[in-house]
């Protein structure tokens, strides 16, 4: 006789290759990479079939909302009741898999978890609503929910009969490791988040000795280097952005020329959130790439947001620094209590400024420097751990700059789109 809590043969490997994937993936690097599925080689079933892929997938999201217990849903339900008007009425399944199912209710039940956290910790919560549309549908197995075809460009989901020709194959390496994919719906596009696994690699700061550099941020300027470089960008808002709008608020609720101005508006935000997120990219880039110790002070973005609204959204300075933080050899955070703004770099004296004061003029001193050049220089001695001592005889400390290194980032962020790069001096500021 079988012992009952003996596993079985089958359970036995599944375990140990759960095991040995686990040890393997201390020894690898997580990366995403995006590819857009080409839509003028799709035929008409296949059409069908990716548009039913997403409706089915919020019938199933809704109906497992409405479950007693959605920790524990049976995901080879082939036909769920969907609300029209008043009443009920039952749609089969025919395009979603049991294991896309599954990622499914995962989602619910992680987002479950999550409210329940959030209320531990004495925030204020409410339940999940059902959803209008599904944008994003998890494979969570690669070789059985999705295949890839890198040397034909072309992927194969489970369940569609055509192989769907995607762009981007070119961008994966030698050597990388394929886990689960993410199919995405994106104004009227489709897209694949496929996530690999790459051998860990070290990667050296170019510069000798390591520089550290101090980083304030604000509104005029976005940037503000300890060097004495400030950055400013914006990307203004096009013309045909705002054509677009009028022509969609013209438009009947519910009809299709409605919809296909919806989509239009949709593709020209998200060109604007692509340029946005490039110029995030490449600043950080550079940062990273000349620099082992980036010092900069964690602010209260949200109390700017509803200060100051739509300019906090057009310089997304929250998202700079998260991807700063994520990306460099040493983040170094100062506390948001840390006086930058007040206190003087040269001397240690401190002293409040109005908002509308951008000179810092130092009594003690005579120190006279743009307000928040002096709070970058500030934060780069505090991340150091060089905080300036008042009293006579202090050997004054001065960062590590040449003039070649300053030039050289003054050349590489003004040669970029939308941003205009130049010295505090020289933007009429001190």
């Amino acid at each position: 006789m079988t012992v009952a809590n003996e596993k079985s043969p089958k359970n036995q490997a599944i375990a140990a290759t759960l095991k040995a994937t686990r040890v393997r993936r201390k020894e690898q690097t997580c990366r995403v990479y995006e590819l857009k599925v080409n839509r003028s080689k799709l035929n008409a079933t296949s059409r069908v079939h990716l548009e039913r892929f997403f409706l089915e997938a919020k019938w199933f999201y809704n109906w497992v909302l409405i479950q007693d217990d959605p920790f524990n849903v049976d995901t080879t339900v082939q036909t769920i009741p969907v609300k029209v008007g008043a009443e009920f009425e039952a749609r089969d399944l025919r395009c979603l898999s049991s294991q896309m199912k599954q990622g499914l209710a995962t989602q619910v039940q992680d987002a479950i978890k999550a409210l329940a956290k959030l209320k531990e910790n004495g925030r204020k919560v409410g339940h999940l609503k059902f959803k209008r549309q599904v944008c994003c549908i998890p494979l969570k197995q690669y070789a059985v929910t999705y295949q890839l075809y890198i040397d034909r460009q072309r992927v194969k989901l489970q369940r569609l009969k055509q192989h769907l020709r995607v762009h981007g194959c070119a961008q994966f390496p030698a050597g990388i490791e394929f886990a689960n994919a993410q199919l995405l719906e994106r104004h009227g596009d489709y897209f694949l988040h496929v996530v690999t696994y790459h051998p860990k690699t070290t990667r050296p700061c170019t510069t000798a000795p390591p520089q550290a550099i101090g980083i304030d941020a604000g509104l005029q300027q976005q940037l503000t280097f300890s060097n004495g470089v400030a950055v400013e960008y914006r990307v203004p808002v096009p013309k045909r952005l705002r054509r677009q709008y009028r022509r969609f608020s013209w438009k009947h609720k519910g009809s299709r020329n409605r919809r296909k101005d919806r989509l239009k508006l949709e593709k020209l935000f998200s060109k604007l959130t692509h340029i946005k997120k490039d110029i995030r990219n490449q600043l950080v880039a550079y940062l990273c790439r000349n620099y082992a110790i980036v010092c900069y002070q964690k602010e209260n973005l949200a109390a700017w947001q509803r200060l100051w609204g739509k300019k906090m959204l057009d310089i997304s300075l929250g998202a700079f620094f998260r991807i700063l933080e994520e990306r460099s050899r040493t983040p170094t955070e100062i506390k948001r209590s840390f006086p930058s703004t007040q206190r003087c770099s040269r001397c240690g004296h401190k002293q409040k400024l109005p908002l509308q004061e951008r000179v810092y003029h130092c009594p003690d001193c005579g120190l006279l420097l743009d307000r928040d050049y002096n709070a970058a220089l500030n934060l780069l001695l505090e991340g150091q751990g060089l905080t300036p001592s008042l009293g006579p005889g202090r050997t004054e400390v001065t960062p590590v700059e040449t003039p070649a290194s300053t030039q050289c980032m003054l050349d590489c962020f003004a040669s970029l789109p939308y941003v205009r790069a130049s010295r505090v001096a020289e933007a009429g500021r001190s």
